[in-house]
Protein backbone atom coordinates (compact mmCIF):
# COMPACT_ATOMS: atom_id res chain seq x y z
CA UNK A 1 0.00 0.00 0.00
CA UNK A 2 2.81 2.45 0.94
CA UNK A 3 4.77 1.40 -2.13
CA UNK A 4 1.76 2.15 -4.32
CA UNK A 5 1.41 5.59 -2.70
CA UNK A 6 5.08 6.43 -3.36
CA UNK A 7 4.97 5.00 -6.90
CA UNK A 8 1.83 6.97 -7.83
CA UNK A 9 3.23 10.21 -6.33
CA UNK A 10 6.65 9.95 -7.96
CA UNK A 11 5.33 10.17 -11.54
CA UNK A 12 6.45 13.29 -13.37
CA UNK A 13 3.86 16.02 -13.56
CA UNK A 14 2.31 18.82 -11.53
CA UNK A 15 1.14 16.43 -8.79
CA UNK A 16 4.55 14.83 -8.31
CA UNK A 17 5.65 14.77 -4.63
CA UNK A 18 8.57 12.29 -4.58
CA UNK A 19 11.59 11.38 -6.66
CA UNK A 20 12.46 7.70 -6.95
CA UNK A 21 16.08 6.92 -6.07
CA UNK A 22 18.09 3.70 -5.79
CA UNK A 23 17.70 3.59 -2.01
CA UNK A 24 14.06 4.74 -1.83
CA UNK A 25 12.07 7.89 -2.35
CA UNK A 26 12.92 11.50 -1.63
CA UNK A 27 10.64 14.49 -1.25
CA UNK A 28 10.88 16.98 -4.14
CA UNK A 29 12.76 20.16 -3.21
CA UNK A 30 9.74 22.32 -4.13
CA UNK A 31 7.54 20.25 -1.82
CA UNK A 32 10.10 20.52 1.02
CA UNK A 33 10.11 24.30 0.62
CA UNK A 34 6.32 24.40 0.60
CA UNK A 35 6.17 22.33 3.79
CA UNK A 36 8.89 24.43 5.44
CA UNK A 37 7.10 27.68 4.69
CA UNK A 38 3.84 26.26 6.03
CA UNK A 39 5.40 24.99 9.25
CA UNK A 40 8.04 27.65 9.72
CA UNK A 41 8.96 28.13 13.35
CA UNK A 42 7.38 31.26 14.67
CA UNK A 43 8.62 32.98 17.79
CA UNK A 44 6.43 32.08 20.70
CA UNK A 45 4.58 35.07 22.07
CA UNK A 46 4.75 34.98 25.83
CA UNK A 47 1.57 36.15 27.45
CA UNK A 48 1.99 36.63 31.17
CA UNK A 49 -0.74 37.05 33.73
CA UNK A 50 -0.76 39.28 36.80
CA UNK A 51 -0.68 36.28 39.15
CA UNK A 52 2.89 36.96 40.29
CA UNK A 53 2.60 40.76 40.36
CA UNK A 54 0.77 43.36 38.28
CA UNK A 55 2.85 43.77 35.12
CA UNK A 56 1.58 47.37 34.99
CA UNK A 57 3.95 48.41 37.81
CA UNK A 58 6.73 48.19 35.20
CA UNK A 59 4.85 50.38 32.71
CA UNK A 60 7.11 53.42 33.11
CA UNK A 61 10.38 51.46 33.31
CA UNK A 62 12.84 50.56 30.55
CA UNK A 63 11.73 48.12 27.84
CA UNK A 64 14.14 45.42 29.00
CA UNK A 65 12.69 45.59 32.53
CA UNK A 66 9.18 45.21 31.14
CA UNK A 67 10.38 42.15 29.21
CA UNK A 68 12.06 40.67 32.30
CA UNK A 69 8.91 41.27 34.37
CA UNK A 70 6.80 39.47 31.75
CA UNK A 71 9.31 36.63 31.65
CA UNK A 72 9.25 36.27 35.45
CA UNK A 73 5.45 36.28 35.45
CA UNK A 74 5.27 33.75 32.60
CA UNK A 75 7.74 31.47 34.42
CA UNK A 76 5.43 31.61 37.43
CA UNK A 77 2.35 30.97 35.27
CA UNK A 78 3.93 27.90 33.66
CA UNK A 79 5.30 26.44 36.90
CA UNK A 80 8.95 27.22 36.14
CA UNK A 81 9.59 28.31 39.70
CA UNK A 82 13.40 28.15 39.74
CA UNK A 83 13.44 30.25 36.56
CA UNK A 84 10.93 32.64 38.12
CA UNK A 85 13.18 33.12 41.16
CA UNK A 86 16.16 33.72 38.91
CA UNK A 87 14.24 36.43 37.05
CA UNK A 88 13.10 38.02 40.33
CA UNK A 89 16.75 38.14 41.41
CA UNK A 90 17.74 39.72 38.10
CA UNK A 91 15.00 42.35 38.37
CA UNK A 92 16.03 43.11 41.96
CA UNK A 93 19.64 43.66 40.93
CA UNK A 94 18.71 45.87 37.97
CA UNK A 95 16.31 47.98 40.03
CA UNK A 96 18.89 48.64 42.74
CA UNK A 97 21.55 49.59 40.18
CA UNK A 98 19.11 51.83 38.33
CA UNK A 99 18.04 53.45 41.60
CA UNK A 100 21.65 54.49 42.18
CA UNK A 101 22.09 55.54 38.55
CA UNK A 102 18.91 57.62 38.61
CA UNK A 103 20.29 59.59 41.57
CA UNK A 104 23.79 59.90 40.07
CA UNK A 105 25.25 57.77 42.88
CA UNK A 106 26.39 54.71 40.91
CA UNK A 107 30.03 55.24 41.93
CA UNK A 108 29.03 54.23 45.47
CA UNK A 109 28.16 50.70 44.37
CA UNK A 110 31.15 50.00 42.15
CA UNK A 111 34.39 48.21 42.87
CA UNK A 112 37.72 49.95 42.21
CA UNK A 113 37.70 48.13 38.82
CA UNK A 114 34.38 49.82 37.92
CA UNK A 115 32.22 46.67 38.29
CA UNK A 116 28.98 46.80 40.20
CA UNK A 117 28.85 45.09 43.59
CA UNK A 118 27.40 41.61 43.95
CA UNK A 119 23.71 41.54 44.86
CA UNK A 120 24.24 40.96 48.60
CA UNK A 121 26.38 44.11 48.76
CA UNK A 122 23.93 46.03 46.58
CA UNK A 123 21.06 45.14 48.92
CA UNK A 124 23.08 46.12 52.00
CA UNK A 125 24.16 49.44 50.46
CA UNK A 126 20.67 50.34 49.19
CA UNK A 127 19.06 49.44 52.52
CA UNK A 128 21.46 51.76 54.39
CA UNK A 129 21.55 54.61 51.84
CA UNK A 130 20.50 57.94 53.40
CA UNK A 131 19.33 59.48 50.08
CA UNK A 132 16.16 57.41 50.38
CA UNK A 133 14.52 55.29 53.02
CA UNK A 134 13.38 51.80 52.13
CA UNK A 135 10.33 50.61 54.00
CA UNK A 136 10.70 47.76 56.47
CA UNK A 137 9.05 45.38 53.98
CA UNK A 138 11.65 46.17 51.30
CA UNK A 139 14.57 45.88 53.72
CA UNK A 140 13.34 42.50 54.96
CA UNK A 141 12.35 41.01 51.60
CA UNK A 142 15.18 41.88 49.24
CA UNK A 143 17.47 39.43 51.11
CA UNK A 144 14.71 36.77 50.95
CA UNK A 145 14.44 37.11 47.17
CA UNK A 146 18.21 36.74 46.92
CA UNK A 147 18.33 33.74 49.27
CA UNK A 148 15.66 31.76 47.39
CA UNK A 149 17.00 32.72 43.98
CA UNK A 150 20.55 31.80 44.96
CA UNK A 151 19.31 28.48 46.33
CA UNK A 152 17.49 27.70 43.10
CA UNK A 153 20.58 28.55 41.02
CA UNK A 154 23.42 27.24 43.17
CA UNK A 155 22.02 24.35 45.21
CA UNK A 156 21.69 21.11 43.30
CA UNK A 157 19.25 19.77 45.92
CA UNK A 158 16.94 22.76 46.14
CA UNK A 159 13.94 22.69 43.84
CA UNK A 160 11.82 25.81 43.91
CA UNK A 161 8.12 25.18 44.38
CA UNK A 162 5.04 27.33 44.07
CA UNK A 163 4.67 27.87 47.85
CA UNK A 164 8.19 29.34 47.97
CA UNK A 165 7.01 32.18 45.76
CA UNK A 166 3.39 32.27 46.95
CA UNK A 167 4.45 33.28 50.45
CA UNK A 168 6.35 36.32 49.18
CA UNK A 169 4.36 37.51 46.16
CA UNK A 170 2.88 40.53 47.92
CA UNK A 171 6.22 41.56 49.40
CA UNK A 172 7.91 41.23 45.99
CA UNK A 173 5.28 43.48 44.44
CA UNK A 174 5.60 46.05 47.24
CA UNK A 175 9.40 45.99 46.99
CA UNK A 176 9.52 46.37 43.21
CA UNK A 177 6.84 49.04 43.18
CA UNK A 178 8.58 51.05 45.91
CA UNK A 179 11.96 50.98 44.15
CA UNK A 180 10.36 51.88 40.80
CA UNK A 181 8.69 54.89 42.44
CA UNK A 182 11.99 55.93 44.05
CA UNK A 183 13.70 55.73 40.65
CA UNK A 184 10.95 57.83 39.02
CA UNK A 185 11.67 56.68 35.46
CA UNK A 186 9.76 59.51 33.71
CA UNK A 187 11.81 62.19 35.53
CA UNK A 188 15.05 60.23 35.02
CA UNK A 189 14.35 59.95 31.27
CA UNK A 190 13.80 63.72 31.06
CA UNK A 191 17.09 64.39 32.91
CA UNK A 192 18.91 62.00 30.55
CA UNK A 193 17.49 63.78 27.49
CA UNK A 194 18.41 67.21 28.83
CA UNK A 195 21.97 66.14 29.68
CA UNK A 196 22.49 64.77 26.16
CA UNK A 197 21.58 68.10 24.51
Amino acid sequence: MFLLFFTNNSKRGKNQIFVKKKDGYSLLATRRESISSTFVKKELEIIASDELFPISIFETTKDYLKDFAKEAAACYDYGLYSSCLFMLRKITEILIIELYESKGLEAQIKTPNGDYFQLSELIKAASNESSWKFSKIVKENLPKIKLLADSSVHSKRFKARKPDIETMKTEVRISFEEIIKLIDYPAWNVRNKLSSI
